[in-house]
């Protein structure tokens, strides 16, 4: 691990970084209030050693006394000196109820002491006394099993004690930084620890180094996806633009074989596959598709519950033959969306899922719909790999923050393994706030944050779901209506435009500056509204044009041509 990447970790883990330095804080806090109050006074004293009667002796004495400094400061702490304190106390301080302690810098010769107690008038006491008990206390001990009445060295008071004003300790500043210091340093530790051991997806790279393949959409977590309708046109909201995403990922996935068949598949249950199919197969025919959702789970079957349809006949019936296959397609939420739902569920859903029946139901649904099939989970049956090889490839979701890395590579491997095309991953049920992160790594901006809304308000509405759909027709969009290249509009065609629109009928009353109203008559063909040929004929001095027939025209005593067999026709076939 980098520098860089631990500065991105703990920039996506920020809170939990301030959570931990606050914890520290108030443990500090916690530990800082048991501690007693105490006061501390200070005295000096000077050490000298011999006496000084020329330069040469001056600098010896100074030598051995600030050497000599060093061993009465740690003499100043001990037992000793405090019995001679409370000694010459007199009984005002007792054993136990102060301390000394003595500090000296190197090469100098002066002490300072420093006395400590629960209260500033003892521990002033104690510190003043200090200076002649060491006095004391060291000439004793230079003294001590010898005949020589004083020492050559000697200890002289300097200055007295003062009054503290202020406690010593606890020092809260002091207690409370250290504290907010090791909880934001257990933090990072923590952080990085997690980062290491989860072994749990929340970033595309991964998935895309386990599988090979890429993601084709990356999910928000929304509060309508996880109602009983799992979304619905109108009601998905912001969550729409990933689907949206999701459905032109898929449509330039492989240009030169577009898939016409796909399983929508998870790892483990409750990722969210049923609910990723059921809104492809929306936004699919929201844009003019023809689109057949198919519940192909005959363990746990959801779509009917999720389009409020009738389970009565079903993909089980069909395949064991109770059944034709047009009897049991019902009518989604969307004029070009087709609902086939599960049916009875079979002791036996493998053996009727890997049939050469339900290879041909797939097939024959390829030649009108783009089919969408909601199949169990991956690895704990073999269902999903059954269908994945009969249908044009299959794409596996996965949910952010739950499934693990040994999970998708076990996916990857069982699609492998069957010979069937990986199309790519869909991660789910993303957090709004980390769709940066989990697009871009660690320490990336918000990926739109919670909604999207580029110019359009925030997302959908209700309207949605009726909103109209592209034609799949194109035969009205050419541009010379059955003339050459030249007659295309000019000046010449402008001033027969012109022309034509003073032979029109005026225009209906608006009502509040909008739009004329159109009924229903013109909103069933627009062709209706346009001045008809002859009268523009007789306007412009030219010939009238034959008009083109919006009927496709069939042999007589033969039945209508069928959806295939039209595009066939338009494209000269």
């Amino acid at each position: 691990m980098t520098a860089l990447d631990l500065v991105r970790i703990m920039r996506a883990n920020l809170k939990l970084l301030a959570l931990a330095a606050l914890i520290g804080t108030l443990l500090a806090a916690g530990y800082t209030l048991t501690r007693p109050t105490l006061y501390t006074a200070s005295s000096t004293v000077q050490v000298i050693a011999g006496n000084s009667v020329d330069a040469n002796a001056a600098v010896l004495s100074q030598q051995l006394s600030s050497g000599r400094a060093g061993y009465y400061a740690q003499l100043a702490s001990s037992s000793g000196v405090a019995n001679r304190i409370v000694e010459a106390s007199k009984g005002s301080l007792k054993p136990g109820e102060f301390a000394v302690a003595g500090a000296s810098s190197e090469g100098s010769a002066t002490l300072t002491l420093l006395a400590t107690a629960s209260s500033p008038a003892k521990a002033q006491r104690a510190a003043d006394l200090a200076r002649t008990a060491l006095a004391d206390e060291a000439k004793y001990m230079e003294t001590v099993g010898t005949d020589a009445k004083a020492s050559v060295y000697r200890v002289f008071p300097l200055t007295a004690a003062a009054r503290p004003s202020a406690p010593s300790s606890p020092n809260w500043q002091r207690n409370l930084v250290a504290g907010a210091a090791v909880g934001l340093l257990a933090g990072i530790v923590l952080v990085v620890l997690r980062k290491q051991l989860d072994s749990r997806i929340r970033h595309t790279s991964e998935v895309e180094k386990l599988t090979g393949s890429g993601v084709l959409g990356v999910i928000p977590k929304a509060p309508t996806l996880q109602s009983k309708r799992r979304g619905g046109l109108g009601e998905l909201g912001t969550t729409a633009e990933a689907f949206r995403m999701l459905r032109t990922n898929l449509r330039y996935i492989s240009t030169e074989r577009p898939p016409r068949s796909l399983v929508i598949t998870s790892a483990m249950q409750g990722e969210g596959k049923s609910t990723v199919a059921a809104n492809l197969a929306r936004v699919l025919s929201a844009a003019g598709q023809s689109v057949v959702l198919v519940d192909t789970d005959l363990r746990r079957p959801t779509v009917h519950e999720t389009f409020e349809l009738e389970n009565l006949v079903g993909l089980t019936e069909v395949l064991t033959g109770q059944a034709p296959l047009a009897s049991a397609i019902q009518q989604g939420d969307h004029k070009n969306l087709a609902v086939i739902t599960a049916g009875r569920v079979p002791p036996n859903p493998s053996e009727l899922l890997g049939s050469r029946r339900m290879s041909a139901v797939i097939e024959a649904l390829g030649e009108e719909y783009f089919v969408v099939l909601d199949a169990p989970p991956l690895l704990p049956v073999t269902d999903a790999g059954l269908l994945a090889v009969a249908a044009d490839g299959a794409a596996v979701v996965y949910q952010h923050g739950r499934t693990h890395r040994e999970q998708v590579g076990l996916c990857s491997k069982v699609l492998d393994q069957v010979g069937a095309h990986y199309y790519g991953s869909i991660l789910n049920m993303t957090p709004p706030k980390q769709m940066g992160s989990t697009i871009y790594g660690y320490g990336a901006g918000n990926y739109g944050g919670a909604t999207y809304g580029y110019g359009y308000g925030g997302g959908e509405d209700a309207s949605a779901a009726t909103a109209p759909t592209p034609s799949p027709e194109v035969r009205d969009l050419t541009l010379t209506q059955g003339g050459s290249p030249t007659e295309l509009p000019g000046k010449q065609d402008a001033a027969r435009l012109q022309a034509t629109a003073q032979l029109a009928p005026a225009p209906a009353r608006t009502t509040s500056g909008g739009r004329p109203p159109r009924g229903p008559a013109q909103q069933a063909d627009v062709r209706d509204s346009t001045p008809n040929e002859p009268a523009r004929a007789q306007a412009t001095g030219e010939p009238a044009r034959p008009q083109p027939s919006s009927e496709v025209s069939t042999p007589q005593g033969q039945a209508p041509l069928t959806r295939r067999a039209r595009r066939r026709f338009d494209h000269g076939e």
